[in-house]
Order: C-alpha cells, then sequence, then structure tokens
C-alpha cells in the first residue's frame, strides 16, 4: 500500500512540477490527411482543402441470410401501422424514436 502511495505521490509531483514546462511549450493539435489529429510544434497550419461532404450510411438496404433459401434477401420496410404501432408504444413509455 505505501509503495503505491509513494508512487502516486511521486507521479503527481511530477506532473506539477513539468507543468510550467508544458505552458511554455507551443504545441498544436492539427489533422493530417488522414482525419488523425497530431501534435506538431507552432507553425502556421495549413489551410484545409474543402472536403466533401461526409456520406452517411444508408441503413434503407438491409439484408440477412436466409436459411432456408440459401440466399441474401432484403429486410421489409415497416409498414406506416407498424411505425404507427412503435410511435404509440414509445408514447407510452415517453421515449422519442
Amino acid at each position: 500500500m505505501k509503495k503505491h502511495l509513494l508512487t502516486f505521490l511521486a507521479t503527481v509531483l511530477s506532473m506539477v512540477t513539468t507543468q510550467q514546462g508544458r505552458a511554455q511549450q507551443s504545441m498544436v493539435a492539427v489533422h493530417d490527411e488522414s482525419g488523425r489529429m497530431v501534435w506538431v510544434n507552432d507553425e502556421d497550419p495549413k489551410p484545409k482543402p474543402l472536403s466533401q461532404p461526409t456520406i452517411k450510411p444508408s441503413y434503407r438496404n438491409l439484408i440477412y441470410w436466409s436459411q432456408a433459401e440459401h440466399r441474401w434477401k432484403p429486410v421489409p420496410r415497416p409498414s406506416p401501422a407498424m411505425m404507427k404501432g412503435h410511435q404509440v408504444t414509445c408514447d407510452d413509455i415517453a421515449c422519442p424514436i
């Protein structure tokens, strides 16, 4: 227990003493070509090229494997009556769709 406490205190002490050195450093977070955040020394960030809008996945074309027919089949879309039933159920328990 004392060993862990001593290790913790030493870590906190080293973090506090080096905090002033970090404040003087000038590091900037930029995003590279793949979208990852990269920390670099203070420099003028490169202007971002105009990016195309991100495409959201479409869940309208869901499919499943039919074991009886041994093929992929589309999932049928819910009917308006089914959606109305779900809405009524959600209204009863106060959850938005």
